[in-house]
């Protein structure tokens, strides 16, 4: 099967033929509080549209989000997407570790935390400059053959990158921020990504929600977002004008499922994660 073909197939064995996943770190508090009883009721929306892909990482809320899921999917015909390699310390400040022993313990404390013998996709979450590529690709190689992740893969990382990994482990997802807002290098295209076997997990395809509106937006203080240099009115201004040059009618983007099909319609092999808080929300974020 050529590589391409391939990377679609298992889009859509993981997500479905919405190609759609459910990501958490929204639901674990990041860009403001969620109730744990709306948390939970999103996910089951999520369930009840026939989302298949769930995405999370120890991270998100110090392992909240994972969980969160480990209690709502138990028993549910779903694949979850985890992390490892990027934590928060005791002051807030974020810090890489991609030690072998550090990646081993992530693993299985993810594993207890979601209630799981296997974790369907295992990303490491960011490069760790200190940990030789040979040594990430090894331990990745290792969960696979020991049967703690059943696809591997990277997040943050350049196609590049990700086809050097993948000659040293079988790297068959990566996940990026990318929406119609995202500036796309001529090397660095979803359809790029396909070509090498790759499937795209496709992160803030709202561009963190910006694309839901056409004006910009000002995030409360507690939001994560408040603090993102990219999303501050300059930026918001930048993003969108990227935006409305990929569509002829920029008005649309009021309705968000325009700019996530605009995504989907990037390539077979992508994959778009959704970043709902309420239940609401999962059905208003549902393309058509």
């Amino acid at each position: 099967m050529h590589p391409a073909d391939e990377a679609a197939r298992l889009a859509v064995e993981l997500a479905g033929a919405q190609r759609l996943a459910l990501g958490t770190m929204g639901l674990a508090g990041v860009y403001g509080p969620v109730p744990s009883d709306i948390a939970q009721q999103t996910i089951r929306a999520a369930l009840d549209v026939g989302i298949t892909l769930f995405d999370t990482a120890p991270l998100y809320g110090n392992g909240i989000a994972e969980r969160l899921l480990g209690a709502e999917l138990a028993g549910q015909d779903a694949a979850v997407v985890t992390k490892f390699g990027l934590a928060a310390g005791r002051d807030g400040m974020l810090f890489r570790d991609s030690r072998p022993a550090s990646v081993r313990r992530s693993v299985e404390t993810s594993l207890r935390r979601l209630r799981r013998d296997r974790i369907d996709i295992l990303l490491q979450h960011r490069p760790d400059p200190a940990v030789g590529e040979e040594e990430v690709a090894g331990m990745l190689q290792r969960l696979v053959e020991e049967g703690k992740a059943a696809q591997v893969g990277l997040s943050g990382s350049s196609l590049t990158r990700a086809v050097a990994m993948g000659a040293m482990a079988p790297i068959r997802v990566v996940q990026n921020e990318f929406s119609a807002a995202s500036e796309i290098l001529p090397r660095e295209t979803p359809a790029d990504f396909s070509a090498a076997g790759l499937m795209l997990m496709a992160h803030s395809p709202l561009a963190r929600g910006l694309l839901a509106r056409t004006q910009p937006r000002l995030f409360p203080v507690g939001d994560h977002r408040a603090t993102m240099r990219s999303l501050d009115q300059a930026g918001q201004i930048a993003l969108l004008a990227r935006a409305a040059l990929r569509f002829s009618d920029f008005a649309t983007l009021s309705d968000p499922r325009v700019a996530i099909r605009w995504v989907l319609d990037q390539g077979a092999a992508v994959v778009a994660v959704i970043g709902a808080r309420s239940p609401a929300q999962v059905r208003g974020l549902m393309h058509e």
